[in-house]
């Protein structure tokens, strides 16, 4: 069998573009999917014009539109992120949108039943997949990466959970107006300030 010749897909080259490459690392998103619209422009309330006045869409800038309208969109939990030969790992993981399933960043082999076995991993991956020359760990099992240029456009949604008192009352009122029994209750008076200290008189003889 005679050896492949090296080409452009086949790892050995880069590109201009690489240098303004951006990866994303995480796992598409089972339970939020994306309504697809019947075209690429969206039209607000349906096309159908409510009563009332409507403010026109003056931009012409259909970016955004465009990448949410895909077929191919949807939304991942993104984790890490490298850039320009940078792994940089997310303080707190986001939802991006993305397009398609993402492809494996770790090679993978075939375990006994014939199947992928993603936990049967080999290192190092191809830096086209990870963006970096080298690492010292390897990525999680069942993470995809989407690749993208910086200069496209998507939508991060941060999520926040815990109890109504902390994600709606103390984030849109304060602690103050929580209703909190908490020491930073709003009903509660504050101390008296401490009293004034008194300064010994001395006379000019001292």
């Amino acid at each position: 069998m005679a050896d492949e010749k090296p080409g452009p897909l086949s790892g050995e080259y880069d590109t201009l573009v690489g240098e303004s490459s951006i990866r994303l690392f995480g796992r598409p998103m089972w339970d939020i999917v994306l309504r697809k619209p019947k075209s690429k422009r969206i039209k607000p309330y349906g096309g159908r014009l409510p009563s009332g006045p409507i403010p026109p869409r003056l931009s012409e800038n259909d970016f955004l539109v465009n990448q949410l309208s895909s077929n191919k969109a949807r939304l991942a939990r993104i984790m890490a992120f490298s850039y320009q030969n940078q792994l940089y790992n997310l303080v707190r993981p986001a939802i991006f949108l993305v397009h398609g399933k993402g492809a494996p960043v770790e090679f993978t082999r075939e375990g006994a039943d014939g199947r992928e076995n993603p936990f049967l991993r080999r290192m190092p991956t191809y830096t086209d997949r990870s963006g970096v020359v080298s690492q010292t760990a390897s990525f999680g099992p069942y993470i995809k990466v989407w690749l993208y240029d910086r200069a496209d456009f998507t939508i991060r949604l941060d999520t926040e959970t815990g109890t109504f008192e902390r994600v709606l009352l103390e984030a849109e009122l304060g602690s103050i107006r929580s209703g909190s029994m908490g020491a930073g209750d709003g009903d509660d008076v504050p101390p008296p300030p401490p009293p004034p200290r008194r300064r010994r008189w001395r006379g000019s003889g001292d």
